[in-house]
């Protein structure tokens, strides 16, 4: 779970997050790796205190660089630690871990188990910017991805390993690249999920921002689009 200045929801997410974890799992050990993306509000004393009482939860602090470098990090440390399976949340409270049990009941039915934001709370723009990602997505590389940036995405650890070579190095937004490979090469098992909206704090990315970091992905996949999925599979 990458982390940056989220100090209105980041304890209530940690809370209600391990509950549902040690619920699932019945015991089974886990570990909650949480990135701290040089927040420079109260979320890294926030993480101190939450680590404290938690033996499962372990915390990262890191120089800022953006949410896809976070996640990529994140998932190269999971990679490279013999876990079987990879759950990658965001931290704004968005992600409602109600629907992990779904994810996980049905995770050795496919490599990936993603969930698939049909219901956003977070409001009209943002469910438009997701159906407008995908075509993007469609139209530039020719692979459709429901819903290519969802953050509630459950990965088998060696089929994320072997992706990981082929993202591009310095893209924003990582996971849509992730997306497209594991697509391309064992499939995605999309389940439906509610989003919420933000229960506190503002996201970081808006107004033109959103509009510049749009204009970068389309770039990016245009340079992307080259790696067909022959390609990838002779990589692998």
């Amino acid at each position: 779970m990458p982390v940056y200045n989220e100090e209105a929801n980041l304890r209530s997410v940690l809370e209600e997050w391990l509950a549902e974890l040690r619920l699932v799992l019945h015991g089974d050990p886990f570990v909650f790796v949480v990135l701290d993306d040089g927040s420079q509000d109260k979320s890294p004393g926030i993480l101190r205190e939450c680590a404290a009482g938690s033996p499962e939860l372990r915390v990262i602090n890191k120089k800022n660089s953006g949410h896809g470098q976070t996640c990529m990090m994140g998932y190269h440390m999971a990679a490279e630690s013999g876990t079987e399976w990879v759950l990658q949340i965001d931290s704004d409270g968005q992600c409602d871990p109600h629907f992990f049990r779904q994810l996980w009941e049905v995770r050795e039915q496919a490599e990936s188990v993603f969930g698939f934001r049909k219901i956003r709370r977070d409001g009209l723009l943002r469910k438009l910017v997701s159906r407008v990602l995908s075509l993007a997505v469609f139209l530039c590389t020719g692979t459709w991805i429901r819903d290519p940036n969802s953050p509630y995405r459950l990965m088998r650890a060696g089929s994320l390993k072997a992706v990981l070579p082929l993202v591009p190095k310095g893209v924003n937004l990582s996971n849509v690249f992730i997306s497209i490979l594991l697509e391309r090469t064992a499939g995605i098992r999309w389940l439906d999920i509610s989003f919420r909206a933000r229960s506190g704090g503002a996201s970081s990315i808006k107004g033109f921002n959103f509009i510049r970091e749009g204009l970068r992905l389309i770039s990016e996949l245009w340079t992307f689009q080259n790696i067909r999925k022959a390609e990838i599979q002779n990589a692998l």
